[in-house]
């Protein structure tokens, strides 16, 4: 039912609200205009499954499904963002959460079942969000298209699984005639019925997978055929008498009033009634605005999303008109009607496909077309693609103010307009005059949910017989000026220039860049960039009004909007041994249906004693400098608050690690800019957060304070915030005995006779950025101090035995006071080795200064703000090679920037040295490095740490040799591969380098020498777009030295088991794999098998969760403690047998006999290792690799067209958990090398400290084709149960994007430059990531070269 009393729309604040949320009717007292629908959610109804992780609308975890009443028996369902959501504006709707669709205790619905089913959730922290998207649209239509499933995640991120198995398991539902069939088995069933039947597992019903009947079905498998009814009926929505209530509690008034307004009479009572007290005002429909300027803090909030007018729409000659109310949703959906009914539509579905691009759907649904456009108006930093498209369309406002209704305002007038007490009434959108053309331009960091760096659009119509433009032009740039500008010499010229040609074109190009110089302002990206876009848009838009039969074939490419996408596809190929049966079958991960219907809990998620308190840290301003004096006091007199905490409350060592240099609680120096200098605990962690902002720092000698009150004085200094300022400052760290910096130089053979016998010798230089973790759950950490004087910690941590050091350090308790628990991590990547050290401490301390609980939870900007990235590297190269392309000798300086501290990844520099030389023989080798101190966070460890920047670099190195001697690059790899039996500079003797094999093989299944030579067709064909193809080799060394991790193996009574390791689960599938083995191992039915939580508790002094290696150790120790367990039950087994007469026990006779006998029932497994057999390697585990992609050289887009990826891990232990850390990898480095860039202000300050600045990929960045094969045949006699490790080494091969982007780059400087050099072109440098600025300024593509 929906709840919708008149009386409560008066003007007066809202006494009550009422809504029902998965089927409860709920009553909320006093509503708090400040609470989101997400707080509420989780911190008073107790719904845990829908995650907050950036409360910016930028990701969709919080994704819920929002309906409100249309009428008597009819709805409007829409998905939204909880975390921008008020509280208050949800009066009257109907909400379902992820609980309201399905779980465990009752029955999963058919999402949640596809989704995990299909191996489409890893760490599980997106996939209730993923799953309420999908609900969203089967709500809407129950049989989507494959381009609607494709085009519906655009507002979700996830960044473990590469999104490849979740689009395939929401493609399922396109074709309801189709049978239902899981791309892998649940962990419930088992592929081979004998192997089933020997396990004591119960064969599947004969008809599963095509069975068409509803789920009345006697047998009721998971996974059975459905009638689509049930599969997107809604929920059940009964009122129950028990309504859940939140009544006002103790707090201080509210500082901030919440107004519905139901007519317009009511809203221009409310703008009078603001002119008289001086209120701070805003007028919200959807609220998303909060998402980007989260600093507004109106104390009057007035929702205007149900007054009629401001929701009317009406087509007549002279146009759409839409009310201010209208969702950009809405706007689309109109838009996309009208192009059907209008004699000239074209114009409006150039609209619609730009309208798509703005935010995501989730935000679409409720921010409307006028807010988006106030943001212009209101803040010149606002890129906005809505004002763009309306300008360029010739759209006009009807404003209202105090002189009355204005109509006719331009868009451009409305960008300068005062707007103080006028409200935007309506929009008019013209009809397209019948031979009007009109192109919108867009390039962003990521194709989707992603801003624009310059926009553009032109509107105008061509004679197509005399190519002369018969009406003045509208060409408009976004993103240029501080506002949406129209060029108006620039549009003068072109009315009077006559026929387009390359003349005119050239001329018309000459005065816009004296137009653009003259208004362009400073703005993200380089300069050169923003200019070269505004020439590229220019010209593609010329292109674009021509009729196709006059332009040149090898143009026509440029005149697309955007490079063509294809819906993502893929395949998987891997082999299982039916003897070792559960283990190498790919089964579903054991906890992948409880994520994905929320029921999992994370760190965050528990619930802990009520006088539990929260903490939020108060950070730095400057990165360099000294404190001077903290002031709590305003603070401590916000609300709810109820101390301070600082360095001076530490009772024990005031740092995270013995090896650290830098304080937990800066005390006086400043090191970087996010330094923790205290925390605000507080009684909600909203008032926590809100007081942190409140403590005023004053500092002195510094780098300039973020936004500072002045109080501080100038800046005295400058930070040192790169590795060119570091070597320019001479800021190093000195070669010290803890760090592995005592690895350098690392030397092999005679390097000087290397050189002298090479036939040339080439030098160059190349730096590739850092990479931030972005991992989805936040730093959380709750302490809890306990009735003995110790502490409980629950924590999402990677290093249980590392907090509990650092906890008792800090809090001088001995260690065996101080119990670790950490749940299943929502992503980690080794952000939460170091990063996640100082929540982890910090809440420990506040806990024993308070005695009572304490929750610290890191928002995703300060997550960002405070904890250090994969380390950015420079690294200088000089290579001999003979005349054949033999290398003779290799000598690289690695420059790497560890931030202000290298405590917080001391050997990744070490694994580089180590590693560099990849898959190639130089004979002479040597490599050194340097520590470059930077006032930066610490950088810290990152999936594959050290490798995976080696082996990019060396990959751009071969290609860089093989372009100076004008050879194919794959044959000058090929002809320098190790041979078995070589040695490494790091002293491997390789016995297992398989790479030539996999070399011929992923060749062969990629199709690779055909589609090289359409690459060059393709390349010779077009001027302004480019493909580039890359193939890759991967050598990738795991060491298990160092490292150590058990398990306690405990049986029951009842003849379950229950498995303790040392590992985290963050998303590799370590549970599943340490199940499915120790299933095996005792014979029993996976569903015998449970695991849980890591604890110091039951393992102590365990390793860090990382490095590839945790799974296979801690399976080697489920082995251990199995065996172990087994070989005590042999006797008891041999009487059974003796007295059954010769028949075999089952495991419970066993167990029940054993625990008779008092024999004990538990059992612990313990992994140790040196150094491997042939070296500090254990053993490699290898990729190959093959990626091609298309680039726009005039805006630098790229699209990764395929991706053929043939990975080595040995018989794999679980195939599907394995195939999903591949893909997931491989997605994570497309990323790291075309999207993630890590960008600082000039003081210091974090530009990509959120999801509006930093873009990991999303659905439409992944490679349109990724195909992933497992070695077959490849059993490897030194793993666990023939296995390898998995997790970091396909991430390097990710390598190949960059490389193949690199000579699709170099085919357009061929053609900029007239160069006649090889395939892969001259040699020219490219650091990485490949955004679209570097691509486009590499591509060197001068507007004097463009013709028409």
């Amino acid at each position: 039912p929906f709840y919708t009393k008149t009386a409560r729309r008066s003007l007066g604040a809202m006494s009550f609200i009422e809504f029902t949320l998965n089927g409860r009717h709920v009553r909320v007292e006093d509503p708090d205009p400040r609470m989101s629908l997400l707080e509420y959610i989780r911190e008073v109804a107790g719904l845990t499954g829908t995650k907050l992780v950036c409360g910016e609308g930028g990701c969709g975890a919080c994704t819920v499904y929002l309906e409100r009443s249309c009428g008597a028996d009819d709805s409007q369902g829409i998905s939204i963002n909880a975390c921008l959501r008020p509280l208050c504006s949800v009066d009257g709707t109907r909400i379902t959460t992820i609980e309201g669709l399905g779980s465990s205790k009752d029955k999963f619905h058919s999402i949640q079942e596809r989704i995990a089913d299909n191996n489409g959730s890893q760490c599980g922290y997106c996939t209730p969000g993923m799953v309420m998207q999908m609900y969203s649209l089967l709500e809407k239509n129950s049989a989507p298209t494959e381009q609607q499933v494709e085009e519906n995640f655009d507002g979700n991120l996830c960044r473990c699984t590469g999104f490849r198995p979740i689009l395939a398991a929401m493609r399922t539902y396109c074709d309801p005639t189709a049978p239902y069939v899981a791309s892998i088995p649940t962990t419930d069933h088992y592929l081979n019925k004998q192997a089933n039947e020997a396990h004591g597992v119960k064969p599947e019903c004969a008809d599963h997978g095509k069975c068409t009947k509803a789920t009345s079905c006697a047998h009721a498998h998971a996974g059975c055929g459905k009638d689509i009814e049930d599969l997107v009926a809604r929920p059940p929505q009964p009122m129950t008498s028990s309504a859940l209530s939140c009544g006002p509690q103790d707090a201080p008034p509210r500082t901030v009033t919440w107004k519905n307004c139901s007519t317009l009479d009511e809203l221009y009572g409310l703008i009078k009634e603001r002119q008289s007290t001086g209120q701070n005002m805003k007028v919200v429909v959807g609220n998303t605005t909060t998402g980007i300027y989260k600093n507004d803090k109106p104390n009057l909030i007035v929702d205007i999303h149900t007054i009629p007018e401001l929701r009317a729409t009406s087509q007549d000659d002279k146009g759409l008109s839409f009310g201010a109310a209208i969702t950009l949703s809405e706007l689309i959906k109109a838009l996309d009607e009208a192009s059907s009914t209008v004699k000239n539509g074209a114009p409006f579905k150039m609209l619609v496909t730009h309208l798509k691009k703005v935010a995501n759907i989730q935000v679409r649904n409720v921010g409307s077309w006028a807010g988006n456009i106030m943001l212009v108006n209101l803040h010149d930093d606002f890129p906005s693609d809505v004002h763009l498209c309306l300008t360029t369309v010739g759209a006009t406002l009807t404003i209202r103010g105090h002189e009355g209704v204005k109509a006719g305002i331009t868009m451009g007038e409305f960008a300068h307009m005062d707007m103080t007490d006028k409200i935007i009434l309506s929009l008019l959108i013209p009809i397209p005059a019948e031979n009007e053309k009109m192109f919108t331009f867009k390039v962003a960091t990521r194709h989707q949910n992603s801003h624009a760096h310059i926009n553009c659009g032109i509107r105008a119509s061509v004679d197509g017989a005399t190519l002369a433009l018969t009406l003045r032009p509208s060409l408009v740039y976004g993103g240029l000026a501080k506002k949406t500008v129209r060029m108006a010499a620039t549009e003068d010229f072109l009315q009077k220039a006559g026929p387009l040609s390359t003349e005119s074109l050239q001329a018309a190009l000459r005065v816009l860049e004296g137009e653009a110089k003259s208004v362009i302002s400073s703005g993200p990206g380089r300069m050169e960039y923003r200019l070269s876009l505004v020439s590229s848009y220019f010209y593609k838009a010329m292109l674009s009004i021509l009729p196709s039969d006059r332009i040149n074939p090898s143009l026509a490419s440029a005149a697309k909007v955007s490079l063509d996408r294809s819906l993502s596809s893929g395949t998987q190929q891997f082999s299982s041994d039916s003897s070792e049966l559960p283990v190498s079958l790919p089964l579903s991960k054991v906890k992948a249906r409880i994520q994905a219907s929320g029921e999992l809990r994370y760190t965050g998620d528990h619930e802990f004693p009520s006088s539990l308190v929260h903490a939020a840290f108060v950070l730095s301003r400057v990165s360099s400098g000294t404190i001077k004096n903290v002031d709590p006091s305003k603070a401590l007199a916000a609300p709810g608050v109820i101390r301070f905490i600082s360095a001076k409350d530490v009772r024990g060592n005031n740092k995270v690690d013995d090896a650290a240099s830098i304080e937990l609680f800066a005390s006086r120096k400043v090191e970087f800019m996010g330094h923790a200098i205290g925390l605000i605990v507080a009684d909600t962690a909203r008032h926590a957060q809100d007081a942190a902002g409140l403590v005023h720092v004053t500092y002195e000698n510094h780098s300039g304070v973020h936004e500072g009150d002045g109080d501080s004085g100038p800046a005295t200094k400058k930070p040192i915030l790169s590795i060119k300022d570091a070597i320019a400052a001479n800021s190093f760290f000195e070669e010290n005995e803890d760090i592995m910096l005592t690895g350098s130089p690392l030397e092999q053979g005679d390097i000087d006779a290397g050189f002298k016998e090479a036939d040339h010798v080439y030098e160059g230089e190349v730096a590739i950025g850092g990479q931030q973790h972005f991992h989805m759950e936040q730093h959380v950490t709750v302490a809890v101090p306990t009735d003995v004087g110790g502490l409980y910690v629950m924590s999402a941590i990677q290093g249980i035995k590392q907090l509990q050091k650092s906890i008792s350090g800090a809090t001088k308790l001995p260690i065996n006071m101080i119990n670790i628990e950490v749940p299943s991590l929502g992503g980690a990547f080794g952000g939460k080795i170091g990063n996640g050290m100082t929540p982890g401490v910090a809440a420990a301390i506040a806990a024993t200064v308070l005695g009572r609980p304490v929750k610290l939870e890191t928002s995703l900007n300060q997550t960002l703000e405070m904890g250090g990235d994969r380390q950015p590297m420079m690294v200088q190269y000089k290579v001999g090679v003979m005349k054949d392309g033999t290398l003779r000798a290799g000598s690289l300086k690695l420059y790497t920037d560890y931030g202000c501290d290298y405590a917080g990844n001391p050997d990744s520099v070490g694994t580089f040295l180590k590693v560099v030389d990849n898959c190639y023989n130089f004979h002479n080798f040597r490599v050194e490095a340097i520590g470059c101190k930077t006032n930066l966070p610490p950088n810290t460890y990152m999936r594959g740490p050290g490798w995976v920047t080696a082996i990019w670099c060396m990959e751009y190195i071969m290609d860089d040799v093989a372009a100076h001697l004008s050879m194919d690059p794959d044959a000058l790899r090929q002809h320098n591969f190790y041979k078995n039996g070589q040695v490494t500079p790091h002293k491997q003797k390789l016995d297992d380098f398989n790479i030539p094999t996999m070399w011929t093989q992923v060749q062969e299944s990629s199709d690779y020498v055909n589609r090289l030579k359409q690459v060059q067709q393709y390349n010779a064909a077009n001027r302004y777009t480019k493909k580039g193809i890359a193939l890759v080799p991967v050598k990738f060394g795991i060491t298990f030295k160092g490292f150590q991790f058990g398990v306690l193996l405990n049986v029951h009574e009842d003849g379950s088991v229950l498995v303790s390791h040392s590992g985290v689960e963050m998303g590799q599938g370590i549970d599943t794999k340490v199940a499915q083995i120790c299933a095996y191992e005792l014979g029993i039915p996976l569903d015998r098998i449970q695991v849980h939580n890591s604890m110091s508790l039951t393992v102590p002094n365990a390793g860090v969760t990382g490095g590839t290696i945790t799974t296979c150790m801690n399976s080697e120790a489920v082995i251990d403690a199995a065996q172990a367990l087994l070989k005590r039950l042999e006797p008891v087994k041999k009487n059974l047998i003796k007295e059954n007469k010769g028949k075999a026990p089952t495991w419970d006779e066993i167990v029940e006999a054993a625990i008779g006998q008092g024999i004990d029932m538990q059992a612990k497994g313990w992994i140790n290792k040196d150094d491997g057999p042939h070296g500090p390697w254990h053993y490699h585990s290898y990729t190959t690799a093959v990626t091609e992609v298309t680039i726009d050289v005039l805006t630098g887009e790229v699209q990764v067209d395929r991706a053929d990826i043939l990975f080595d891990a040995g018989m794999s232990t679980n195939p599907a958990v394995d195939i999903g850390q591949i893909e997931g990898a491989f997605v994570q480095g497309c990323g790291y090398y075309l999207t993630e860039e890590v960008q600082h202000e000039a003081d210091g300050y974090l530009i990509n400290h959120g999801t509006w600045e930093y873009k990991p990929p999303s659905t439409t960045d992944i490679p349109m084709v990724m195909n992933v094969s497992l070695l077959s045949n490849a059993r490897y006699d030194r793993g666990v149960l023939g296995s390898k490790g998995v997790g970091e080494p396909p991430m390097a091969s990710a390598a190949s994007v960059f490389l193949a982007v690199k000579r699709a780059v170099a085919a357009a400087r061929q053609d900029n430059q007239g160069s006649s050099s090889s395939s892969s072109g001259a040699p020219f440098r490219m650091d990485s990531p490949a955004s679209v600025e570097n691509i486009r300024l590499s591509c060197i593509a001068s507007p004097n070269g463009f013709s028409l």
